[in-house]
């Protein structure tokens, strides 16, 4: 049986968590060892009722985040997104580094993430496999929350800077854009392709042929729970 963590970006919503919920219960019920980390209020509700294990948030002083509401909600895609939520070095190198706590405190074979930039890199960082469970939107080959347009801007602003900064403090390899790093070792892609597309280039498994996807994982080594 594995060790397995669900992380997610912690905001005070239940949209990430109840992706990750009813996998994590599930595979909590197939009898493998399962915790979230979530200490958003609604969310470590969410994740109490279900039965499933919160992780304590390590005891460490965090600098103000320096989050730009206003790009955050106007992005074009996520990675402008991210450069709005993750545009200093400061408190991304911060939360990399309670995350990176709260994995080596768990020990999990394998990660399964959804939007949690600085979990992602993380896992990256201590060599974990990474399953991630993205909207379409999300990935890195989608062409943006406005997808239906023909063009994007030319020019979009980018975390990348600031997350190859911090990437470059532990010897990992820089990346081109930040959302790159969403992406893990298998992508299970949620949503609707009509209304939230993504290449079939980008592969991973769509809806419930995912979640096949994820019990079939040598990654994650739940064939026969699945």
């Amino acid at each position: 049986m594995a060790r397995v963590l669900f992380t997610m970006f912690p905001a005070n919503d239940l949209g990430l968590p109840t992706r990750l919920v009813p996998i994590a219960r599930l595979l909590a019920d197939r009898g493998h060892e399962v915790a979230v980390f979530n200490p958003a209020p609604a969310p470590a509700k969410l994740i109490e009722e279900a039965g499933l294990k919160n992780l304590p948030v390590p005891s460490r002083e965090m600098p103000q985040p320096s989050i730009d509401l206003e790009k955050v909600s106007a992005a074009w895609d996520a990675e402008e997104m991210f450069a709005g939520i993750h545009g200093g070095a400061e408190y991304l190198s911060a939360d990399t580094a309670l995350n990176l706590e709260v994995m080596r405190d768990f020990a999990p074979d394998v990660v399964v993430d959804s939007f949690g930039l600085t979990a992602c890199l993380a896992a990256r960082i201590l060599k974990i496999p990474l399953v991630s469970v993205l909207q379409g939107n999300f990935h890195p080959a989608s062409d943006g929350f406005l997808w239906w347009k023909s063009r994007g801007p030319a020019e979009l602003s980018s975390a990348a800077r600031a997350v190859n900064k911090v990437a470059g403090e532990y010897g990992l390899a820089p990346v081109t854009r930040s959302v790159e790093l969403l992406t893990g070792d298998l992508s299970l892609i949620v949503g609707t392709p009509e209304t939230d597309p993504l290449p079939a280039s980008a592969g991973g498994g769509r809806g419930a042929g995912g979640l096949g996807l994820l019990g079939k994982s040598p990654v994650l080594q739940c064939s026969e729970s699945m």
